[in-house]
């Protein structure tokens, strides 16, 4: 389960949130890097190959750190999505945690949550292709 709360306000996009119950912790978190030997690999996808893609790109344009949860653009849909930022985690045990961001959204990804074509993702260690995908059309814009 993860809940967040977003505020978008003269661009600068604010998020606080929480995850809890997920079968493992998020990638790149307490450095967590490895894929659990008992990880679930949807479609025959490489978790290793998507870790190391991760990794070449170590913090996003403003300067944010690596993290497994973070906010993807993908205007052909949900395939293919682009990372464009990194929320700082925080857990708190194995399986629950804060997250938390502010960024500077430039215009278009400013339409982009507005028009719900941004969404959340969470990379576990168990889920390495995604554990949890947050959509942010609950958000409060202003």
């Amino acid at each position: 389960m993860t809940e967040m709360n977003l505020e978008l306000k003269d661009g600068i996009l604010r998020v606080e949130g929480s995850y809890k119950d997920f079968e493992g912790l998020p990638l790149f978190s307490d450095g967590a890097t490895e894929v659990d030997p008992k990880a679930v690999i949807p479609n025959g996808a490489d978790p290793q190959a998507l870790i190391e893609g991760f990794l070449r790109v170590p913090e996003d344009a403003e300067g944010n750190p690596l993290s497994g949860f973070h906010i993807h653009y993908s205007a052909e849909g949900f395939a293919d999505a682009t990372v464009e930022r990194y929320f700082t985690v925080n857990p708190t045990d194995e399986k629950s945690g804060q997250v938390t961001g502010e960024f500077k959204l430039e215009p278009e990804l400013q339409a982009a949550l507005l028009g719900n074509v941004l969404y959340g993702n969470l990379h576990s260690t168990i889920h390495p292709v995604g554990e949890n995908r947050v959509e942010f059309n609950t958000a409060k814009f202003v």
